[in-house]
């Protein structure tokens, strides 16, 4: 699905699916950050104090959702089953990043098995004439790149 091109696409055309549902009023994606932990180490037999190192474990940051509060809970319903440790509260999420004309996709991150772990909203500031911003933070255990 991945779609090359001479120039970098624009970061404000995306989709963001929620167990096939398209959430279209998701202002902002934090997309993880993925690493393969190094484990050192070194053979019994090995004169030398250096170690090899071979990959270990896959870490991932948080997959964060940000959108605009528009009276909606679902997002806090989502978490609140986490908190209260409800059976069925991992989901697959989808965030596909469109071409200018959003016509076409072209680049596909899935996360398998999402469970919120944090939600949280903007300051109140009765000077500020901004949106108030609903923050939902995810978990999840795997990551795939179509």
């Amino acid at each position: 699905m991945t779609v090359r091109r001479n120039d970098p696409y624009l970061a404000s055309n995306f989709v963001v699916e929620i167990d096939d549902v398209a959430e279209i009023e998701i202002a902002r994606v934090e997309l993880p950050r993925s690493e393969v932990e190094e484990v050192a180490h070194r053979d019994g037999s090995s004169r030398t104090h250096e170690s090899e190192k071979t990959p270990g474990l896959v870490r991932y940051t948080r997959l964060v959702l940000h959108r605009g509060l528009d009276g909606r809970t679902d997002f806090y319903d989502w978490w609140s089953r986490a908190r209260d440790g409800a059976a069925g509260v991992d989901r697959n999420i989808v965030v596909t990043l469109l071409d200018e004309a959003r016509t076409a996709e072209v680049w596909r991150w899935t996360f398998i098995d999402a469970f919120p772990v944090a939600y949280h909203f903007t300051a109140l500031d009765g000077a500020s004439s901004e949106f108030v911003v609903e923050t939902l933070e995810l978990a999840f255990d795997r990551m795939r790149i179509e």
